[in-house]
């Protein structure tokens, strides 16, 4: 089974239909987005439309498509997110805001693979490194759980949990780009796919990722991928509808 992930599109038009151009050519059985099409940027509509129309697909709720959708206040956001975010809500469609109210925050893809945002059970909490890894892995523990997709950081991640000695490894996929593991020992396995709207890793493009997993011959392989995408054509939007500076800004670099 062949996934075609994404995360962390932020109402990033320019990005999303950059990355869309090339989901055909992988010839994926499934389209997995790991929550927060909205926030941040200046579409909401359109990303939200685009993101729905897709085939075979699995959306879960990210933090700031909670605010945007009316479920929650932006408690935890700093004051560039929360102006952002309001100019969301006042900008999305109807549909496109009731649609992501109807969205879970996480989804079983499989008896051995989870999808959420943040954590399974908290979309704002992060999984940064191996120590934040660990208490996901424990919730995973003595159920059949081989795999959890997720997003939330804006960094490409996978890590691996052995049950026998209870330790978390970073296996630096950020940097490797591409990992294939054995299926057919204890290990479990954490991974995100980076973000499509808004990387914080230090490149500016955007990034998203293919994981092909097949259990009958134990093995599965994670791929990332960075497509760069008219950034100028965002962030000319963004000055236009007055978005806060530092978010418009950041999107040249990376973080």
């Amino acid at each position: 089974m062949k996934y075609f992930l994404m995360s962390d599109i932020h109402s990033n038009l320019e990005a999303l239909e950059t990355v869309l151009k090339f989901q055909s050519a992988f010839n994926a059985d499934m389209n997995i987005v790991l929550g927060d099409i909205t926030g941040y940027g200046p579409d909401p509509t359109l990303c939200v439309q685009k993101v729905s129309a897709l085939n075979n697909l699995k959306v879960v709720l990210g933090n700031h498509d909670k605010v945007v959708a009316g479920l929650a206040v932006p408690l935890h956001f700093n004051r560039n997110a929360i102006a952002a975010a309001y100019l969301n809500i006042r900008s999305i469609g109807k549909q496109e805001a009731l649609w992501l109210s109807m969205l879970q925050e996480c989804v079983n893809i499989s008896n051995e693979i989870v999808m959420f945002h943040g954590y399974p059970d908290n979309v704002e909490e992060y999984i940064l490194n191996p120590v934040s890894a660990l208490p996901v892995f424990c919730q995973f523990r003595e159920t059949p759980v081989k795999i959890g997709f997720y997003g939330h950081t804006h960094l490409p991640a996978l890590f691996e949990f052995d049950e026998d000695t209870e330790t978390v490894t970073d296996l630096e996929i950020k940097i490797k780009r591409t990992c294939q593991i054995d299926l057919s020992t204890k290990k479990k396995y954490l991974f995100n796919p980076g973000s499509v709207g808004q990387p914080r890793d230090g490149n500016p493009d955007a990034c998203f990722a293919v994981v092909d997993v097949d259990f009958e011959n134990n093995k599965a392989v994670f791929t990332v991928h960075r497509k760069p995408y008219p950034i100028a054509e965002c962030q000319k939007k963004m000055t236009l509808a007055s978005y806060p500076e530092p978010l418009i800004t950041r999107l040249e670099f990376g973080f």
